[in-house]
């Protein structure tokens, strides 16, 4: 466990701060302050044929019911950062 300097010393170069939470109420106000981009994806190590098959699906599926702006938004959010 990072003593708080430690933590400290980890998150700031990245422009965060570092807490040290011991009551799981004491995250809702740190939590609310989190930005998070709507389209942002988690990428895993690695990517099997499954995943790629499903996120076809939803392409196509998005494309035909119109929503052509949320895989460009997609897009961008995650190719171009």
């Amino acid at each position: 466990m990072l003593n708080y300097l430690a933590r400290e010393a980890v998150a700031k170069p990245a422009g965060l701060r570092g807490f040290r939470v011991s009551d799981p109420g004491q995250l809702k106000s740190v939590l609310r302050e989190a930005l998070v981009k709507r389209q942002e994806l988690s990428m895993p190590p690695s990517i099997d044929r499954q995943q790629v098959s499903g996120f076809s699906l939803y392409a196509v599926k998005a494309l035909m019911n119109g929503r052509g702006s949320e895989l460009l938004e997609l897009a961008k959010t995650n190719l171009f950062r």
